[in-house]
C-alpha cells in the first residue's frame, strides 16, 4: 500500500470535501503535464485534511511526503513560511491501467459530462 502526503492552497475546497463527502472514499488525480490531454491516472483513497498554521505537513506525515515535495518543504523551512495551507493524504495510491478520460467524468454539481479536452484548474469533484 502506497500512503502519500499532497499540499494544498484549495482549503475551502477541501473543508467542503471532507464535510459533504467524508474519508474513505475513491479519488483520482490527473498529470498535469505530457504530450496528451489530461486524464485521470492514478486512484487512491481519501484518508485525511488537515490545515496548516505554519505551511508545513505534519510532522507525523513528513515521511510520507514524495521526495521533491520534501526537498521544497525544508527549503521553505530554511527560508520562511512553508506553501500550502493544508495538507492531505491518501492511501492505496496507484496507477489506473487504463488511465480514465475526462469524458467519463461527470461534474458533481451538474452531472453533465466533462468535455474530454477539459483541463482543471484546481480539485474538482466528480461523478464516475
Amino acid at each position: 500500500m502506497t500512503t502519500v502526503v499532497f499540499g494544498t492552497n484549495a482549503w475551502e475546497f477541501m473543508r467542503s470535501f471532507v464535510q459533504d463527502v467524508g474519508t474513505g472514499g475513491p479519488v483520482l488525480f490527473y498529470e498535469s503535464w505530457g504530450p496528451r490531454l489530461p486524464q485521470a491516472a492514478w486512484g487512491a483513497t481519501f484518508g485525511e485534511y488537515v490545515e496548516s498554521g505554519t505551511g508545513f505537513p505534519p510532522r507525523k506525515w513528513s515521511h510520507l511526503r514524495e521526495p521533491v515535495a520534501a526537498e521544497e518543504d525544508a527549503d521553505d523551512q530554511r527560508h520562511g513560511p512553508g506553501f500550502f495551507g493544508g495538507f492531505y493524504r491518501v492511501d492505496e495510491l496507484h496507477r489506473l491501467f487504463p488511465p480514465k478520460p475526462f469524458s467519463e467524468l461527470r461534474a458533481h454539481v451538474t452531472g453533465r459530462p466533462l468535455k474530454k479536452n477539459f483541463v482543471p484548474h484546481g480539485p474538482l469533484l466528480v461523478v464516475w
